[in-house]
């Protein structure tokens, strides 16, 4: 039996030995250990996650973080000394035709 991972044969372990019989013929085991049934650990678990989950919706959907960084983009550009692309219906349409004829060409 090798200790490394496989085809990386540099240290070798070799084990040799034979089968005995159990001294009463039966094996048990005791185990100290306490089991706990994965009903009672499950909300521990899981209420707190969803929690975590239902705070940060509204914090991210909340106004006030809304009014704070909701227009990142239009700051971003602005910067750059870019101007905000107006996507009303037309637009729109411009760019899906421009789109298409880009994805045409390949």
């Amino acid at each position: 039996m090798t200790c490394t991972p496989y085809g990386i044969n540099t240290q070798r372990l070799l084990v040799r030995g034979h089968r005995i019989p159990n001294a009463d013929g039966e094996d048990k085991t005791t185990s100290d250990a306490m089991q706990l049934n994965a009903l009672y650990i499950a909300p521990f678990i899981g209420i707190p996650i969803c929690l975590a989950i239902v705070i940060y919706i509204f914090v991210i959907t909340s106004s006030r973080y809304l009014k704070r960084h909701g227009d990142l983009v239009g700051k971003y550009l602005s910067q750059k000394g870019l101007k905000r692309p107006q996507m009303n219906s037309k637009n729109y349409q411009e760019t899906i035709n421009q789109l298409k004829i880009i994805f045409k060409d390949n």
